[in-house]
């Protein structure tokens, strides 16, 4: 069994706990590891789970949308048959989230952690924003955990600038975008039919070029 995180005890140099083990703040000065199995109950093959032991896609895409986010890695694990075979249900969902990663790949691949990982105080399955940033030139990608309400994605941590440019990755409609009086900005979504919506289920990743940090923002002086 993998140590606990806070036992002092690590593999190769990567901090790695129980199964899904979840993101936090003491793991970003850290290499570590998300290893997580797709059967809940299982780390091998049992013919005898119950359907509802198996994570769905959204179970999964949030494991990995978060470690990320924190800058790990994730392992996914599926227990084979006894003669090799992967079930048929883990190819399901080995496909599924492949073609979210087709449309959305360049906001975890060759990504790391941004100043800010998630941008609410509630934020998990389905609901609250979780931020990456590609290491290559730092464009920010939002991962809406669910659809946002009233088509407008608030997002508290990140920045409008004079330089800013906001797309929903796999969607070829414009977005507009403003700052909020309150700080951050709001990016406002135009109505899109289900054939217009890169995925029907999210996350929904908007790529944030030229924006910056609300924490690095300039305060303004009084006059």
């Amino acid at each position: 069994e993998n140590p606990s995180i806070d036992s002092g005890h690590h593999f190769g140099g990567y901090f790695s706990g129980s199964d899904r083990q979840q993101a936090n703040p003491t793991l970003l000065k850290h290499k570590w590891e998300n290893a997580f199995t797709m059967d809940g109950e299982s780390w091998g093959y049992a013919r005898n789970d119950d359907f509802s032991s198996y994570l769905n896609i959204t179970n999964i895409l949030y494991e990995v949308v978060s470690t990320v986010a924190y800058g790990g890695n994730a392992l996914i694990n599926v227990g084979p048959t006894a003669d090799g075979r992967i079930a048929t249900i883990f190819q399901e969902r080995f496909k599924q989230l492949g073609a979210w990663l087709k449309i959305n790949g360049d906001a975890i691949y060759g990504t790391t952690k941004w100043k800010a990982q998630n941008d609410t105080v509630s934020h998990g399955i389905e609901y609250g924003v979780y931020y990456t940033m590609a290491k290559a030139d730092g464009t920010v990608f939002a991962h809406s955990m669910g659809w946002p309400d009233n088509n407008q994605l608030v997002l508290t941590q990140a920045v409008a600038t004079a330089n800013s440019n906001v797309r929903m990755l796999g969607c070829s409609k414009a977005m507009t975008f403003a700052k909020r009086s309150a700080g951050g900005m709001v990016v406002k979504i135009p109505a899109l039919s289900p054939k217009e919506l890169p995925t029907l289920e999210g996350p929904w990743v908007f790529e944030l070029k030229g924006i910056q940090w609300v924490g690095d923002e300039q305060p303004k002086l009084a006059v």
